[in-house]
């Protein structure tokens, strides 16, 4: 049976679900003899902001389906709760509605409608049959024969049904086109689950809005231009990302800036303990949103939700989750897709997961989150544990030639290692932090291992935040040796940062209290750091002394890492003084003490130092060698300091070989990464090296320039000896006494 030919009273309601607006009813109806559109219950869009690449890709992909003759394209639009499917939906529907000239229908399935039950199949299935003009008495009570009679309606017949909000496939299935379709149907399906068990010919992800999108979208509601609201550069995007780049929050803040300026509402919601707090009816509408996506959920995943509301943040994967909720990573990585597929995560590279910054809080509020509950601190203990261990062995896994058994069951290469470090950096960073502030026992431990891998990837900034939080950590406890722990770090990581007047700063006071302690062991660090320093600073007497006490110090600990670490910088002290015999002592020694222990990154800084000393003897193809095995050994690490070092030295080795083309290019990439690292002090050696090589080639004038650069740059970190040496070579050159 295929029903009446409709004449076209459409007598029927479309009934569309406002959350936090009640309810509003829109009533079709017309009068006798078959209209060009019969039927139609579409919804006009609103102003659509962002979603150009989306719509482009619905469009296209519907069309070609239908060219190829698939007779059903069903497209699964999913997205978080206000992101802005329903609007995407609606854009399309406007925009290729004229195709489906016998009916269009938009029905809302009020799968995540705050209030309302989901609706059954049976029943949207009744009112698109008396929507299409069976009379009460032509309408079976069975669902199963509802289907069937709405599969045969829809056969002959080009109809566009957009199937809004529906809770899962399930209840979408029952209102789908038959597969003997022949004119062609388009259903669009929009959920915030994936709705992975429909077979969907496109299926597009709605993702919250640029910035710069969500800026324009603030403006459009506003009906005001971005001139006429006087805001200063960024406070658009500040409002933008206190909205949470959502449309759903986007559209009453952007109605506030008809009458307000931006910096007020910001100041509002600045002041918060959340951003919507004191917009209490766009509060209201998200925490519907993600209410009635939370109250969808399985108990199991209720619970997993809950325990990821627990993390300290800002993201986080399937090991940290487990770790947190005590229990096996297979589980937490099932139940971690399943809530990306409902849209209550954000999915990230290398298996990651994160809240939308609004979701959040409402996550933690419904799932009772307190950092003071017993079972929120031992869960906060698992992680950190957990955390502490594999930035450790991932670090162990990057700089050693084989690695223990547990670094290597979770890395099994070092560029494995190297990407879960780098993709779990601020999730280490966030830790660490709250493990400090929660006081747990290992957490200046925890510390040092992720400052140790931020220094070396180049992240010098956030490990000088890190342990400024140990020491601030520190101090309100009371604790000494915390508290010169900390401050060494510091000093380390002025030293980096060529700040070496904060570092001598740093360093004197760590060693003040290691004193203080009677802690040997502790000092030893602290006076290699001030030795580097020194040597920085030309005075290399100063320098060879504290090289030589952190040496006698790692020796009476029995730590053969320091020892190693000492003997290389005594040894190019040694060379820097002329002493080439005892500079390669030295490095030999701490070579075969790298060796023992499988320290890649020492090796490769010793074929460094080795090859300066091959150099000074006049052994230039010695030195080549050593310069490529400490090249080839930085870039598997991915060391860009260490590989702009052995750059460094492979130009000196071409340099004294006079072929200076090939010196030009070393030095210029050895610029280049010197330049990424943000490294003034291995810029300006870099440049006075250029200078040196313009002088050999009698380009004067490039010589001048590079002195003039180099010497600039030494001032700029407060080396003026290495700045007047620079200075007098280029009045040297220029015989002017500049």
């Amino acid at each position: 049976m295929t029903g009446p030919d409709v004449r076209a009273d459409a007598l029927g309601q479309a009934q569309q679900a406002v959350q936090g607006r009640g309810v509003q009813f829109n009533y079709y109806s017309g009068t006798g003899g078959r209209a060009a559109v019969a039927l139609d219950t579409l919804v006009p869009p609103p102003v659509l902001v962002g979603r150009d690449a989306e719509l482009q890709r619905l469009q296209r992909e519907g069309l070609r389906a239908r060219e190829a003759g698939r007779p059903v394209v069903m497209s699964a639009v999913h997205g978080m709760g206000g992101a802005g499917k329903t609007a995407l939906a609606r854009a399309l529907a406007a925009e290729i509605g004229e195709q489906f000239p016998d009916a269009r229908f938009e029905v809302d399935l009020r799968g995540f409608t705050p209030g309302h039950r989901p609706r059954d199949p049976g029943e949207v299935l009744g009112e698109l049959l008396a929507l299409v003009g069976f009379a009460p008495a032509e309408i079976p009570a069975d669902a199963q024969a509802k289907g069937g009679l709405w599969r045969g309606w829809l056969a002959e017949r080009r109809v566009l049904l957009i199937l809004d909000n529906a809770r899962d496939a399930a209840q979408v299935r029952p209102l789908l086109p038959g597969p003997r379709t022949s004119a062609g149907c388009l259903v669009v399906v929009t959920s915030r689950d994936r709705l992975t068990e429909l077979d969907a010919a496109v299926r597009i992800g709605v993702d919250t809005l640029s910035v710069s999108d969500a800026v324009a979208l603030l403006v459009g509601v506003a009906g005001r231009s971005q001139e006429e609201m006087a805001a200063r550069d960024g406070e658009l995007a500040e409002l933008a990302g206190l909205c949470g780049c959502l449309p759903l929050a986007l559209r009453p803040a952007g109605s506030l800036l008809a009458v307000l300026s931006a910096a007020e509402v910001i100041e509002v919601m600045r002041s918060a303990e959340h951003p919507l707090e004191h917009l209490e009816d766009v509060d209201q509408v998200v925490q519907a949103a993600f209410t009635a996506s939370y109250s969808a959920l399985p108990p199991a995943l209720r619970r997993a939700l809950g325990v990821c509301a627990r993390h300290p943040g800002p993201n986080f994967d399937a090991a940290s989750v487990a770790a947190l909720a005590g229990r096996p990573r297979p589980l937490a990585a099932v139940q971690l897709a399943r809530l990306l597929e409902r849209n209550l995560l954000i999915g990230l590279p290398q298996g990651r997961y994160t809240f939308h910054d609004l979701f959040l809080g409402y996550a933690r509020r419904t799932t009772d989150y307190a950092n003071d509950d017993p079972e929120v601190r031992q869960g906060r203990r698992r992680l950190y544990e957990h955390l502490e261990a594999a930035v450790y062995s991932a670090s162990a896994a990057l700089t050693k030639q084989s690695m223990d058994q547990a670094a290597s069951d979770q890395f099994g290469t070092p560029s494995e290692a190297r990407a879960w470090l780098t993709a779990a950096s601020d999730e280490l960073t966030v830790a660490a932090q709250t493990a400090l502030s929660e006081e747990w026992e290992q957490a200046n431990a925890f510390v040092d291992h992720v400052a140790f891998w931020l220094t070396l990837d180049n992240k010098p900034e956030q490990a000088a935040r890190l342990y400024s939080a140990g020491h601030a950590a520190a101090c309100d406890a009371g604790d000494l040796r915390g508290q010169a722990n900390a401050l060494a770090g510091l000093g380390r990581v002025a030293r980096i940062r060529n700040d070496f007047d904060q570092a001598d700063g740093y360093l004197r006071s760590a060693l003040r209290l290691h004193r203080e302690l009677g802690d040997r062991a502790g000092q030893a660090p602290i006076l290699l750091t001030s030795g580097f320093v020194a040597q920085a600073r030309a005075d290399l007497g100063e320098a060879e002394a504290y090289f030589r006490q952190a040496l006698q110090h790692y020796g009476e600990a029995g730590n053969r890492l320091g020892q190693a670490d000492a003997l290389l910088a005594s040894g190019r002290v040694a060379r820097l003084l002329g002493e080439l015999d005892r500079a390669h002592a030295c490095h030999q020694q701490a070579f075969e003490h790298y060796r023992e222990l499988e320290d890649r990154l020492g090796q490769a800084h010793t074929f460094i130092a080795l090859g300066d000393v091959a150099l000074a003897r006049g052994n230039l193809g010695e030195a080549e060698a050593y310069g490529r095995r400490a090249l080839q050994l930085h870039e598997m690490l991915e060391d860009r300091s260490g590989q702009a070092g052995a750059f460094r030295g492979l130009g000196d080795v071409a340099r004294a070989r006079r072929d200076f083309p090939q010196a030009s290019a070393h030095y210029r990439r050895a610029s280049e990464l010197f330049q990424g690292l943000d490294d003034r002090g291995g810029q300006a050696q870099i440049r006075m090296k250029l200078a040196q090589l313009a002088e050999c080639q009698g380009h004067h004038d490039e010589a001048r320039r590079q002195y003039r650069h180099a010497a600039d740059l030494y001032r700029e970190i407060k080396l003026n000896k290495q700045a007047d040496d620079c200075a007098e070579a280029c009045a040297r050159i220029t015989g002017s006494g500049e």
